[in-house]
């Protein structure tokens, strides 16, 4: 009887080892989300381009990120900036999905469109110039209609800088 107990024991054991072993693993830590990264035809370091702040539109289920180079994040700490000369931005924004390893989170997901703003000239005469590429192929758009790009320049370069501690 006590022989059939231990048999019966490092049966069951090896039963709940193999069938263990053998379940999908569903531990995401350490994956990054591929459709979040930088569209790499931007060369964001090569630009010297780092955050400046982020933002959620809830109505268009859409998440975007500011960056900009050392200038652009210069300009966006100022309340009242006054000399905009050499400021490069970029606003980057993604639909927004919701995350399957966190019930009610929502995190980015396919790109949208990249918007770029650089200013160029003098203090007195900035020179601004606005790029749109959109789409998951970023396809450059033309826009040549200053009644569609001066509100999103303005938009842009309105964007105030996150405090951090």
């Amino acid at each position: 009887m006590l022989f059939t107990i231990k048999y019966l024991a490092i049966f069951v054991i090896f039963t709940l080892v193999v069938t263990s072993c053998t379940a999908p693993n569903t531990n995401h830590a350490g994956e990054i989300n591929a459709k979040a990264s930088h569209p790499a035809d931007f060369k964001f370091q090569q630009k010297g381009l780092k955050v400046i702040t982020s933002s959620i539109n809830k109505r268009a289920n859409t998440t975007s990120v500011l960056y900009g180079n050392a200038v652009a994040q210069k300009f966006a700490k100022q309340l009242n900036p006054t000399d905009s000369t050499g400021v490069v931005m970029t606003l980057v924004t993604w639909n927004q999905e919701d995350d399957d390893r966190w019930f009610g989170a929502r995190i980015p997901g396919n790109l949208l469109c990249v918007e770029t703003v650089t200013i160029t000239g003098t203090a007195n005469k900035p020179l601004k110039s606005f790029g749109l590429y959109s789409g998951a192929s970023l396809t450059k758009q033309t826009v040549t209609d200053a009644l569609e790009s001066d509100p999103r320049i303005t938009f842009i370069l309105s964007q105030k800088a996150s405090m951090l501690p």
